[in-house]
């Protein structure tokens, strides 16, 4: 049973721009990561909430004006403990091809960080995007390195919920997705008599300026109306780091507001990353730079970029370049062919 309700809210502060021709709908390896169960911080940051809520996309090109919480990043990683300990590589699967057991080890995961109200849990992870602590990172080419720095350290987080989980991703522009949108596997209200955590969760956050307590809810459009795989071919065809990352940021957008509609929490930044869909959306991003690493067989990354820190992560661009030393892999896909250029 699909969880969308009519929308009731209004003045969202919307991702990027709607799919075309949809209407209405709109230099080393980080070292050892140190976190205990009961650490109040588990990525070391200490804040207060913003002096405001909403935050509004600029130009291409332009920075994100946001206002930042009084912020002290203190996070050691290492990317290679977990990978070195079971001698292999962590593969992400398109969440398509998951097994009922996989699903159900994925769904654990998110239920029990769900469950957790300290800095541990599902609602803190989802606040460094958005409300309350607003660090995200867009229409930079920051932008690709920081989401995957977030996409990692929430996968650590899920890791300590359920060993051996990852976040899969969501191929949006496959012939699948074309037909059916949002994967079941993230619609379905309940599974099993239980209610399903992928589908939705209850956001609970006070702020200066604003209080939310509902669940999440998005409006997604006509599947139709998704990226192709002939957009993503030439997406990938592009050989010059930024202009993949502004076109690569640009259908991130409008993946974002296809999701959410215009007031649902996917087309919105303060509560973007609250909607479970976010993160296989955001899966599905980093693998897209990861082929396009492969295709070009470089990094393409300007070298003035690679010691900039990744707030409020202790970890630099540089740090982001291999995922295999961040200790993942992404299962292989029959729709692109990697290719050197």
């Amino acid at each position: 049973m699909n969880s969308n309700s009519q929308p009731d809210v209004s003045g969202q502060t919307n991702i990027g721009s709607p799919v075309q021709g949809q209407s209405d709908v709109a230099p080393q390896a980080p070292q050892q990561r140190e976190v205990q169960p009961a650490d109040p911080s588990p990525i070391g940051v200490q804040s207060q909430a913003p002096e405001q809520s909403n935050v509004s996309f600029p130009a291409l090109g332009q920075p994100v004006l946001i206002a930042k919480s009084n912020v002290t990043a203190d996070v050691t990683v290492n990317p290679n403990a977990q990978r070195q300990a079971l001698g292999q590589l962590k593969l992400r699967k398109s969440v398509t091809s998951l097994s009922d057991d996989e699903l159900g080890l994925l769904r654990e995961a998110f239920r029990k960080m769900m469950a957790i109200s300290d800095n541990r849990g599902y609602q803190y992870y989802a606040g460094i995007h958005g409300l309350p602590l607003q660090h995200c990172v867009h229409h930079r080419p920051l932008f690709i390195p920081w989401h995957r720095a977030y996409l990692y350290f929430f996968g650590q987080a899920l890791q300590d919920q359920v060993a051996g989980v990852t976040v899969p991703w969501w191929d949006w522009s496959s012939e699948q997705a074309h037909q059916e949108g949002v994967p079941q596997a993230f619609t379905d209200d309940h599974v099993n008599g239980q209610p399903n955590p992928l589908c939705k969760f209850h956001i609970k956050l006070t702020t200066r300026l604003t209080t939310i307590d509902r669940d999440t809810r998005r409006f997604p459009g006509n599947p139709s109306k998704l990226p192709d795989s002939n957009k993503i071919e030439k997406l990938l065809s592009l050989s010059n780091f930024t202009d993949f990352a502004n076109s690569l940021e640009d259908i991130h957008n409008s993946i974002h507001f296809w999701t959410g509609g215009r007031q649902g929490d996917m087309a919105s930044i303060p509560t973007a990353a609250y909607d479970p869909i976010f993160w296989a959306h955001h899966s599905m991003v980093d693998r897209l730079w990861y082929l396009w690493q492969l295709r070009h067989n470089n990094n393409g990354m300007p070298s003035q970029m690679l010691g900039q820190v990744l707030v409020p992560f202790n970890m630099t661009v540089a740090d982001t370049l291999d995922i295999h030393k961040l200790g993942y892999e992404y299962a292989s896909s029959a729709v692109f062919t990697v290719r050197s250029v």
